[in-house]
């Protein structure tokens, strides 16, 4: 995780997709977005890292609400590679 945190306002109130094809309203929120470069096997220290530095670096702490990944156009499912974000949304 090369990237601490940056923090992103949107208005991201739309229906995703989850493996199981159940949509899930996600909250219009502020979040804070880490950015994951390695393989996708590494995911869990990834987020090991969020929850134990990551947060309180970036000095924000987490609401309660839905964590979730974004894969863009780069990640390649096949090899695990291309990196993706994870995005946690912030108390205010």
């Amino acid at each position: 995780m090369r990237n601490p945190a940056r923090t992103t306002r949107t208005k991201l109130s739309r229906y995703v997709r989850a493996r199981t094809i159940k949509p899930m309203l996600v909250p219009a929120s502020t979040y804070a977005v880490f950015v994951h470069t390695g393989h996708i096997s590494t995911i869990q220290a990834a987020f090991t890292a969020i929850w134990e530095r990551g947060l309180a670096e970036a000095g924000v702490k987490a609401a309660d609400a839905p964590v979730f990944e974004r894969y863009d156009e780069k990640f390649d499912p096949r090899t695990g590679l291309g990196g993706l974000e994870i995005w946690v949304p912030i108390a205010a």
